[in-house]
């Protein structure tokens, strides 16, 4: 979910970058992207789920610490896309300094 929820944005910051070759346009319009994907996981850890035993109570997803898409380093819900909005950082403006040589 975290992955698929933050390609968008990374997407996004590389070709405004390569079309505009401004850093704040660039910087801007991920991070309006990457605020919707902070919304969408919000939302999707919001959504309730049934378990597979019969009964099917409904209830909260809780976070799984260590286990499926939560190992990115950034913790658990919204948090686990700061990795990826610093590796965008990082990556834009190594790309902004090769092409400034």
């Amino acid at each position: 979910m975290y992955h698929l929820a933050v390609i968008p944005p990374f997407v996004i910051a590389i070709l405004f970058y390569k079309e505009t070759q401004k850093l704040s346009k660039s910087f801007g319009y991920s991070g309006i992207f990457y605020l919707i994907s902070i919304a969408l996981v919000i939302f999707y850890h919001s959504v309730p789920t049934r378990t597979d035993y019969p009964g099917y109570e409904i209830y909260e997803q809780t976070s799984l610490g260590s286990y499926g898409f939560y190992v990115t380093g950034g913790g658990v819900g919204p948090l686990a896309i700061i990795p990826n909005i610093l590796l965008t950082i990082i990556i834009i403006l190594a790309i902004h300094k090769y092409y400034k040589k």
